[in-house]
């Protein structure tokens, strides 16, 4: 994810003033009621058409301030016996007054597969290179996304992106299987190789996970093997480096990380053991390294209330705000056995649990921007639901008919909100919804 923009924006309610046959200079006139906000319905980016026996899909890891969206699209075709065939390109979509304009980036002539990891602010993209022989090799593309530069050695591929650089790249040793370093590598050439402290050092492996600056990012840092295999976050800073409290396991539940911010500050959920007993916490520190960490909810148990920030799967999200906003699920006991619903703190520590609406059996926090903004992704029997919370109110975010959406990937503080959606037949496309008048 790249660094967003702070500018903030006025929200203009609409009030809808009913008269009920009153004069409008009457005194019970003024008693004005807010209309219920018209659905923003979100514009699918465009992709390839599928031929006979294709399926196209699209994943979409990244969108700049100014609604640069970077992705790969995976063409899977299916020959009348039943084999099936992908290719990968890199695409970037470019906003336009007329919408999003689709361009294919460049690869080598004996490139097989491209996927692209992240942008930076100016949108340059960057990713790695798959050549027929199944080398892969880490690459950025020019701001034009004519022409690739090469970043790293074989075996190796671009994980994450800052705001302008650096890129973090990951090279698996030759041979290896799973063994393999981190650097981070400049525009001027410089490489800082991530090993020599002993959070960095304590496993075989080293992946950058989030970049917000050359000074400033998270790495995953692999140990254990097979179905034991954990990576645990470390904060690194300048050299620095701190592991927070939690790992991704097959073995626990989804253990999540926001985004860095520039400052060093990240939230995380996850189990953590507290006295020999798994319990989930839900924290956002501060301060960098060592900084400080300032717990959101007690940490709980299967039986008593806990939050979380939501992630689907492992992995890092946007569910931290510039601002110090939280955005995740609170999860409590109930008769039933637990209820969930999205849940917003805001830099104090002061936690807002928003109502599940009629037909929701559970809701989470998405994604978050600044100013209290928040996507809310809520469950009902007809499928996932989106919608925009802000001031207490929910704006609906709706798809044309036959999509419904499968993930959340960002909220700018631009105003723009970028997800995945499916259609029944399995194929996925790029959405963006344009709230910044909200």
């Amino acid at each position: 994810m790249t660094t967003r923009s702070q500018r903030l924006r006025t929200v203009l309610p609409l009030l809808l003033l009913t008269t009920m046959g009153m004069a409008l200079d009457s005194p019970a006139a003024s008693a004005a009621t807010s209309a219920p906000p018209a659905p923003v319905r979100g514009i699918p980016l465009p992709v390839p058409r599928a031929a006979a026996g294709q399926t196209v899909n699209v994943s979409v890891p990244d969108i700049t301030p100014s609604g640069v969206v970077g992705g790969t699209i995976v063409v899977v075709t299916q020959a009348p016996d039943g084999s099936q065939t992908s290719t990968s390109t890199a695409q970037r979509w470019l906003p336009t007054a007329g919408g999003w304009r689709r361009q294919q980036l460049a690869q080598p002539s004996d490139t097989r597969n491209v996927t692209l990891s992240g942008l930076t602010n100016a949108g340059e993209a960057a990713g790695s290179l798959t050549d027929v022989d199944g080398q892969t090799r880490a690459v950025r593309w020019s701001a034009d996304g004519r022409s690739t530069f090469t970043l790293g050695e074989p075996n190796s591929s671009a994980t994450a992106v800052g705001p302008n650089g650096p890129w973090g790249v990951h090279t698996t040793e030759p041979g290896g299987i799973v063994t393999g370093d981190s650097e981070l590598v400049y525009r001027d050439g410089r490489r800082t190789l991530l090993r020599g402290t002993p959070e960095l050092d304590a496993g075989y492996d080293r992946t950058v996970l989030a970049l917000a600056g050359p000074r400033t990012g998270i790495v995953g840092v692999r140990d254990g093997i097979g179905r034991g295999t954990t990576v645990r976050p470390v904060l690194y800073r300048d050299g620095a480096t701190l592991a927070l409290p939690v790992f991704f396991s097959f073995f626990v539940g989804p253990t999540c990380v926001s985004q860095v911010q520039p400052d060093g500050s990240v939230a995380y959920s996850g189990l953590q053991v507290i006295d020999g007993v798994p319990q989930a916490v839900l924290v956002r520190h501060v301060g960098g390294v060592p900084g400080q960490d300032i717990a959101l909810e007690p940490a709980g148990t299967a039986d008593t209330t806990s939050g979380w920030l939501g992630c689907q799967t492992n992995g890092v999200s946007d569910r931290l705000a510039a601002d110090g906003g939280v955005a995740g699920v609170l999860q409590q006991p109930s008769s039933e056995g637990s209820t969930r619903q999205a849940a917003y703190w805001n830099a104090d520590g002061v936690r807002t649990l928003v109502p599940l609406q009629a037909g929701e059996q559970a809701s989470t926090g998405a994604a978050v921007a600044t100013g209290a903004r928040m996507v809310i992704q809520a469950e009902t029997e007809a499928g996932p639901t989106l919608s925009l919370w802000r001031n207490g109110a929910r704006t609906p975010l709706t798809l044309p008919t036959g999509w419904k959406p499968s993930q959340v990937i960002e909220y700018t503080e631009t105003g723009l909100i970028l997800g995945v959606a499916t259609d029944a037949a399995g194929a996925s496309r790029p959405v963006v919804w344009d709230v910044s008048e909200y």
